[in-house]
């Protein structure tokens, strides 16, 4: 659901009307709405305090927060949707035929009044709740901790339990036909990847960089909030307690604009990008500056002068296995290649084809085919074809059993519906390669159609040793960087420990691209290049 204008959310929690109103008439056409809660709505009357905020220029979020039997929930709900109304809420708590029901009755009731139906949204967890308050209550046991944990690992794990209790509230939200939930920032981004763009996110515990702290114990900034992935963004004392509401309200405003426009899709022309010089390799640092352009290319750095880390580092596909515990968890770094962004950008594609090609013609003799190894090397393997004016087949990863409860979906290597004849020499095409895993079933489906293999090519080397050679024959890299990987818990670089500390990694760079990019604009502002 797309919101349109500001995203604010005034809390008003006063216990009389005036400061309120007078709050509204400052405010209201600078916001999305102000929230009447119990508060006033026990002081005042609650439909009483929304006609006067109405009237003075303000939509209304009715933060009711019901929590009761099902019959007086729906009543309850239904009976707070009037004119200027445009959101309210109840306790996900109250379960999914209960949360049904209840938004059902609000658009009826709107329907009937010839009102927009107001936004309907469900609390998960309040965001002055933690572990220890959710234990309290009976949610948790501590049968998630084994023992031996150390007290960082043990809070992470309660960390990650209130989160799976919140996105299992928000799915249930939305299965119930909700318009969105409310939640901490900080599980916004796993809220929008469990239920997608079009559910609406309201987050509470927003505070200014420099707020002290209060009795939210999961906050953000404004715009930190709309990164994480928030729609609507609730904000009480940082703007009603300000000497100027308004101006708060606008610097607000201002700092969500600029992180929107900064998470928009930058298109790019690759016509700007290219240098136009067919069949010729350029340095390496050409090829990720446009793999960069393409989102696929992402380096985390230490600012030399603080020493602090500017971006996350990220995770890799190749894990490990904890000594001792039997968990297994991804190597880290702080260098990240996505070359499948090529696909959507055919001639910077082209150009790592070129420079390729003009590799394979001085290192190799006889070549007659070249295959990609799906499913990033296709692309580069059919333009690097074309540049050597030889044969182009792509592999296919063919399904041989169906995921089940227990097993993952199994797959093989094919030709598909290409073919290669027997007696050909091939080069095998990666788009990225790092541990060669693929790289021998592709050998073996060459080999038994009946050709042979005589080298390798791709587009980044990555491989932590620097391979050149693989089974006795050359590997033609465009990029050749080696990258080392570390373990999370890596005691031997000091420099890795300090930067997962401080800033985390990445498990899935690419919806987070924003940020990342962010993050490498950020260093190059204060003169570190990015190579």
């Amino acid at each position: 659901m797309k919101i349109e204008g500001s995203r604010i959310i005034v809390a008003a929690d006063f216990s009389e009307l005036c400061p309120a109103v007078e709050l509204a008439e400052k405010v209201g056409p600078h916001v999305f709405g102000i929230k009447v809660g119990s508060e006033i709505a026990e002081a005042v009357g609650a439909p009483k305090a929304v006609e006067a905020i109405v009237a003075a220029g303000c939509g209304v979020f009715r933060d009711l927060k019901t929590y009761d039997i099902k019959n007086t929930d729906v009543r309850t709900m239904a009976a707070a949707v009037q004119k200027g109304v445009v959101m309210v809420n109840m306790h996900a708590l109250n379960g999914k035929k209960k949360m049904s029901a209840s938004a059902e009755a609000v658009r009826k009731r709107a329907k009937e009044l010839g009102i927009p139906a107001p936004l309907v949204l469900a609390v998960t967890i309040l965001t002055d709740n933690d572990w220890d308050d959710l234990k309290e209550l009976g949610f948790f046991d501590h049968s998630g901790f084994s023992v031996g944990l150390t007290t960082e690992e043990i809070a992470e794990k309660k960390v990650k339990m209130v989160q799976e209790l919140v996105i299992h509230l928000a799915k249930l939200a939305q299965e119930a036909g909700l318009d969105g939930v409310i939640a901490s920032a900080q599980e916004a981004p796993m809220i929008r990847k469990a239920c997608g763009k079009n559910f609406v996110i309201a987050t509470p515990g927003i505070r200014p960089a420099d707020a002290p702290p209060d009795d939210q114990k999961r906050t953000l900034t404004p715009a930190e909030a709309i990164e994480a992935g928030a729609d609507l963004l609730v904000i009480g004392r940082p703007i009603t307690g300000a000497a100027d509401p308004l101006a708060v309200v606008k610097q607000f405003n201002a700092d969500i604009a600029a992180a929107l426009e900064a998470m928009r899709p930058k298109f790019v022309r690759p016509s700007q990008l290219l240098i136009r010089v067919p069949r010729l390799r350029h340095e390496d640092q050409v090829y990720l500056d446009l793999l960069r352009a393409c989102g696929g290319y992402y380096h985390a750095v230490l600012d030399p002068k603080t020493e602090l880390p500017i971006g996350s580092l990220v995770g890799y596909s190749g894990t490990y296995e904890v000594e001792g515990s039997g968990e297994k968890r991804q190597y880290v770094g702080y260098v990240y290649y996505n070359l499948a962004t090529l696909e959507q950008y055919p001639p910077v594609a082209d150009l790592f084809a070129q420079g390729l090609a003009g590799m394979v013609k001085q290192a190799l003799t006889g070549v007659t085919c070249v295959v990609g190894v799906p499913d990033g090397g296709n692309i580069l393997a059919q333009n690097t074809a074309r540049h050597l004016d030889v044969m182009y087949a792509g592999m296919q990863k063919k399904v041989i059993e169906l995921e089940t409860k227990t097993t993952k979906e199994k797959t093989k290597l094919v030709l598909g519906r290409h073919s290669i004849q027997p007696g050909m020499d091939v080069v095998l095409c990666e788009d990225l390669v790092n541990n060669f895993s693929t790289t021998d079933k592709a050998i073996a489906v060459v080999e038994e159609a009946g050709a042979r293999v005589i080298g390798f090519i791709c587009g980044v080397n990555r491989s932590e040793d620097g391979v050149r050679e693989y089974h006795g024959l050359p590997v033609i890299s465009l990029v050749f960087r080696p990258t080392p990987q570390y373990r999370q818990e890596e005691e031997s670089n000091s420099v890795v420990a300090y930067h997962l500390k401080m800033v985390g990694f990445l498990t899935d760079v690419k919806p987070n691209w924003a940020t990342v990019a962010k993050a490498m604009a950020d260093a190059e502002a204060r003169g570190i290049k990015i190579v």
